[in-house]
């Protein structure tokens, strides 16, 4: 508790508890050190005291309300603290008061059990902290409260173009026991933009010193525009066709959206963890129903030293087609790999995999072997968080009408997100995500590539 000479407290106490009159001879700045020690030593009523003799003096003082929304909220009086709250952060006008009357309303709100409200408040206070002191101080409380909330919200939101939106070939023909046809236009690689949304929701259903289950909801819609040259090329073909009599309805909606419903459990070791997951989905493709998944999932990682750590990772999804039975699938999924912190701090992660998915259809039914590599950049670069990724996937398909002799995959992808954490507003940082993908196939109508960037948002925390 900050310490006034017992002399000069005893001087302001004098005048306080003569009245609001007499505590008009002392200055704003005494009498609100006074009541904030009051406040620190309990003495709420004294407190109060000295909050409303620096409102009759001007009731637009931020400061002072600030100081008696913390009293109310010292007192137990939850709904009086939120609005006195409320009241503090349109009076303040300074970055200090901001911060001050944000933190206010962040701690009245956690008191009252509003916690996800509470964090939202913290984060102004992070954005309006006057100092790195201050938002250190706001960060340390946003962590606290996140650790009480039972309920975690996140969501993520980005802007893309795309040369590929479609997963399109790169050709305009497809061969097939030594024949060739034409390849329709919605089949080839069209250009365009894709806006995607995610939102989730986990809450905590039971907690222990090493063990935690959550509940867990999500959704995904992305969106997809086509480009004028990519909608122009879709109406000529229909032109052709209708020229020579016959008729084409090309799919111009290639918009995906996603619901899933999960249920996980960690557990906590002395020097590493596992989480047990269920997951149902519904997922849509071009606005009808494509498929509903269930997958059950564990994961576990464990560390051999401070700088490194193994990890794995197995999954058993049962797919249902809603656009053909035939295409129903069971996929199971094994991964593994270590992570590295270098001498530098930047974080290496190297990981391998497979993949079985069985199926009726032979166009589903394959096995696959894959391969990634991280980095992550410890420190940012000129207020820039870097992190890279490389990949690489082998696909083998049993024989079918296309490929007689089986069909080989090969897909190559790169990518770099960039995070300007200095442009950051409420904790939330804009990003720019560039990547490429090459797919390389024995048979042309998955032959394809795919260039493009995204701009969205992250949280920093």
């Amino acid at each position: 508790m900050r310490r006034l000479a017992l002399t000069a407290i005893a001087a302001l106490w004098v005048a306080v508890a003569q009245g609001p009159a007499m505590a008009q001879d002392l200055t704003p700045g005494q009498m609100r050190a006074l009541g904030f020690d009051l406040l620190s030593a309990g003495e709420t009523g004294r407190a109060m005291v000295v909050a409303d003799a620096l409102l009759a003096r001007d009731p637009q003082d931020a400061v002072a309300l600030i100081l008696r929304a913390r009293i109310l909220r010292d007192m137990g009086r939850d709904a009086e603290a939120r609005k006195a709250a409320r009241v503090a952060w349109a009076a303040a006008d300074t970055p200090s008061d901001r911060f001050g009357a944000a933190l206010t309303r962040a701690q009245v709100l956690s008191s009252s059990g509003n916690r996800t409200a509470a964090q939202l408040w913290l984060r102004k206070a992070m954005d309006a902290a006057p100092t790195p002191a201050a938002r250190s101080v706001a960060m340390r409380d946003f962590r606290y409260v996140r650790a009480r909330n039972p309920l975690r919200l996140s969501f993520s939101l980005g802007v893309a173009p795309s040369s590929n939106v479609n997963n399109g070939s790169q050709h305009d023909e497809i061969e097939g026991f030594g024949m060739f046809g034409a390849l329709s236009p919605d089949a080839q690689a069209l250009s365009g933009w894709t806006a995607q949304a995610s939102v989730g929701a986990r809450f905590r259903l039971a907690e222990s010193e090493r063990r935690s289950t959550w509940l867990r909801l999500s959704a995904t819609r992305r969106e997809v525009r086509l480009s004028s040259e990519s909608t122009a090329k879709l109406d000529k073909w229909v032109a052709d066709q209708a020229a020579l009599g016959g008729t084409a309805n090309p799919r111009r909606n290639f918009d995906f959206g996603a619901v899933e419903l999960g249920l996980s459990q960690t557990l906590g070791f002395q020097k590493g963890m596992v989480q047990l997951g269920a997951t149902l989905g519904r997922n849509w493709f071009g606005g009808d129903p494509l498929s509903d998944y269930l997958k059950l999932d564990m994961a576990g990682e464990r560390g051999l030293s401070p700088r490194r750590a193994l990890y794995g990772e197995m999954s058993l999804e049962r797919q249902w087609r809603r656009d053909s039975a035939f295409r129903d699938a069971d996929l199971m999924t094994v991964e593994g790999g270590m992570v590295q912190a270098l001498a530098s701090g930047d974080r290496l992660r190297i990981g391998f995999g497979a993949r079985r998915a069985n199926s009726f259809s032979p166009e589903v039914r394959h096995g696959a072997v894959l391969a990634r590599l991280g980095w992550e950049k410890a420190q940012p670069v000129a207020g820039v968080r870097i992190e890279t990724s490389l990949g690489i996937e082998r696909r083998n398909y049993d024989a079918s009408l296309l490929a007689p002799s089986g069909r080989r995959d090969l897909r190559l992808d790169a990518g770099v997100s960039l995070t300007f954490e200095t442009l950051d507003y409420m904790g939330f940082a804009p990003t720019l995500d560039l990547r490429a993908s090459r797919f390389r196939s024995n048979v042309k109508l998955y032959d394809g590539r795919d260039v493009g960037l995204s701009l969205g948002f992250r949280s920093v925390f």
